[in-house]
């Protein structure tokens, strides 16, 4: 068994007698330990992606990208710390950390544990062994079983269960969970939360993930209708002890080469038909553009922070100047009331 070969591969090795399987083996192995020691090489010689977006809803499957861009977050990833993302839509985020990050420990680490959440179940598992590539996890075993089966033992793909895929050759796994106590209590190598601007309740995934054990922590969104905790820490990173790592549309190499507008604003053929197809020129605004909030003018408050702008019954005047209401909703799409009064200092509250 050549030096620096994973367990699974070193107990495959050692059932095999024929010396032609056993030639190949080794050559399997030293692959191996090729693509344990360097993610990405794995990433784009093995990793395959389901490619769909609006015009494309069937999608197509394609090897993993080689974008700087790509190849720059893992590299910064693999080292331990606190990461914040805001992002882009369809920067290839989840398929990164789900595909690439979360299997190369699945496969590659003893014991290794990589959890992940979003705002909604079907976000995160939407099948068990049957979910798909629509999900977090469903995307971790779309590329599971598109690798060579000299890679791991397939058979650990027919017993994956809701939330949880398991090596039982090495015993690492990859969990999913989607509440306000996600991750809570527990302890991983990674976490990852997904959409995080959109989770049901920011600040209590935030106080659960951030309490639980950890060696990375990567909180990423589109910034959202309602930013809140997100923004607050993208705004402030080393407040709150994180990294911040932009994945602006600019930075794929497809959708962007270095025009401007005659604002000054970047600009090109993909990014204004992206903006052209967005009835919604809100989410525009916010998946593209990466404008906290949305569009400005749409919004009494655009960058509504409840640590901010909420307070106490007892905290408010007895008496107003004035007195505006508004009403707005929420990602969730909840109706919610906005009381703003202003008192005779000219004070907002």
């Amino acid at each position: 068994v050549p030096d620096g070969v994973s367990s699974s591969i070193a107990e495959i090795l050692s059932a095999k007698q024929a010396p032609q399987f056993a030639v190949d083996l080794v050559q399997h192995a030293r692959e191996i330990a090729r693509c344990e020691a360097d993610p990405f090489y794995y990433a784009h010689t093995y990793v395959k992606t389901l490619d769909k977006d609006e015009l494309n809803e069937v999608g197509t499957v394609r090897p993993y990208p080689t974008y700087r861009y790509l190849v720059d977050f893992i590299d910064t990833i693999v080292s331990p710390g606190r990461y914040i993302v805001p992002k882009t839509r369809q920067m290839m985020l989840s398929w990164t950390m789900m595909g690439v990050v979360a299997t190369h420990g699945w496969l590659f680490k003893d014991n290794f544990s990589f959890f992940c959440t979003s705002r909604k179940q079907e976000h995160v598992d939407d099948g068990g062994k049957n979910s798909t590539p629509d999900s977090l996890h469903g995307k971790a075993i779309f590329v599971l079983r598109g690798l060579p089966d000299w890679m791991f033992n397939k058979k650990d793909l027919e017993n994956v269960s809701q939330n949880k895929i398991i090596n039982t050759t090495n015993h690492s796994y990859i969990k999913g969970e989607s509440s306000r106590n996600a991750g809570r209590g527990g302890s991983y190598n990674y976490i990852f939360v997904d959409e995080f601007t959109y989770v049901e309740d920011q600040k209590g995934v935030f106080s659960g993930v951030l309490g639980s054990t950890y060696v990375t922590l990567v909180l990423a969104s589109t910034p959202g209708r309602n930013p809140g905790i997100f923004e607050e820490v993208c705004q402030n990173p080393e407040e709150y002890q994180f990294k911040k790592i932009d994945l602006h549309w600019t930075k794929h190499p497809k959708r962007y080469e270095g025009k401007r507008d005659e604002n000054g604003k970047p600009t090109s053929d993909w990014y204004k038909m992206k903006k052209a197809s967005m009835v919604d020129k809100d989410l525009g605004a916010i998946d593209i553009d990466m404008e906290y909030g949305g569009v400005n003018q749409d919004l009494m408050f655009p960058q509504f922070l409840e640590t901010t702008h909420v307070v106490a019954p007892d905290y408010i005047p007895k008496s107003f100047d004035k007195l505006y209401l508004g009403l707005d909703r929420n990602p969730n799409q909840k109706s919610g009331l906005l009381v703003v009064g202003k008192d005779k200092q000219e004070r907002y509250w």
